[in-house]
């Protein structure tokens, strides 16, 4: 990560070179994704928003996203940064809301003060949430939890 251009190799070919922002704000494969740290979700534009945003159609849901201009297959990039994690259905500006249990909570390095947290919502996310929010929403697998992210927040590309 500390490089200027990253060459990424899968199956034994290169997939992807380039900056590690740009790996990150458009990964051409989960396995990028995975190694940046991001979710990257894969989903046909299904109809028109408001403000510039559009109905993104991916797994079971429909999900509001920027536009990434064209018709047909469109990828989403969600920083799970961005991914707030509630107990309940939470109220809010943050158009994006999706359900699913703990599948894994895993603390980050090198102190743990930060935990990833994958979700088995349709489609799956990984959240990153402060050590004491996971406290405080016992946070283990099994547990349902509510994921949400705003539409700016999202990065979309063909």
């Amino acid at each position: 990560m500390l490089a200027g251009r990253i060459a990424v190799m899968e199956a034994g070919r290169i997939t992807q070179i380039g900056a590690a922002s740009e790996l990150t704000r458009h990964p051409r494969s989960a396995y990028i994704a995975a190694l940046m740290g991001v979710n990257l979700l894969r989903g046909e534009r299904s109809g028109v928003a408001a403000d510039g945003l559009v109905a993104f159609a991916v797994d079971d849901a429909v999900l509001i996203v920027p536009d990434a201009a064209g018709e047909g297959t469109m990828f989403a990039v969600i920083d799970p940064r961005d991914v707030t994690l509630s107990a309940t259905r939470p109220d809010g500006s943050a158009r994006n809301v999706l359900a699913g249990e703990v599948v894994e909570v895993a603390p980050e390095p090198p102190a743990g003060e930060r935990v990833r947290v994958m979700i088995a919502s349709s489609p799956p996310l990984v959240a990153e949430v402060t050590r004491g929010s996971a406290i405080a929403l016992a946070l283990a697998p099994g547990r349902r939890v509510f994921a949400t992210f705003k539409a700016t927040g999202v990065t979309t590309f063909r």
